[in-house]
């Protein structure tokens, strides 16, 4: 069967949003680390430019999304939205530990440890919250039957009727029958 338009296109929209959530989570987490809030609590030992922290993050959202395609959360066929959270919340952790090792094997231990742990709650938090708001706008549309690909039934058996019955009665599934016909013949 081919992919719909719909799943297409929201699989597409995936891509550039996760780029952007996991950059604001990378600056959310430099923003706080160094606000007047925290460093009331926990000072500054050792400043890091934003520019090469910047470099850093560039770096990291790379490997990130390569995690994130390893993990399949750029299929088009859409999936239970708790198996999409599981995983992103997977990826994302194993996301935090390859930095981790990165930052243990270039021995700079001097790296903030909050700023490690704000990262990781800030992109499983914001990725989450873009995929649900990706599905939320999905299945607006789909209710109000945009983007959903015709189909005609043929078989007059309770199962055709009830398959019929079905695509009515939840238009979330993204089809509309447009014609029943009872047998395959020339006519149909």
């Amino acid at each position: 069967m081919r992919i719909r338009r719909i799943d297409l296109t929201f699989t597409a929209l995936q891509l550039p949003l996760d780029i952007l959530a996991l950059y604001a989570a990378g600056v959310g987490a430099y923003l706080l680390r160094f606000s007047r809030f925290v460093t009331e609590v926990r000072p500054v030992l050792q400043n890091v430019p934003f520019g090469e922290y910047l470099q850093t993050v560039s770096f990291f959202v790379v490997v990130w999304l390569a995690l994130f395609v390893l993990a399949g959360l750029y299929r088009t066929q859409p999936r239970k939205a708790w198996n999409e959270l599981g995983r992103i919340a997977l990826v994302c952790t194993a996301g935090v530990m390859i930095l981790i090792a990165t930052v243990f094997l270039k021995r700079e231990f001097a790296t903030s440890r909050f700023i490690v742990l704000a990262v990781w709650a800030f992109s499983i938090i914001l990725v989450i919250v873009e995929r649900l708001f990706l599905r939320t706008m999905r299945h607006i549309l789909l209710r109000a039957r945009w983007g959903h690909k015709n189909v005609i039934i043929i078989g007059r058996s309770t199962a055709a009727a009830q398959i019929e019955k079905e695509y009515q009665r939840r238009p979330i599934l993204g089809f509309t029958v447009i014609k029943r016909f009872a047998e395959w013949n020339n006519e149909t």
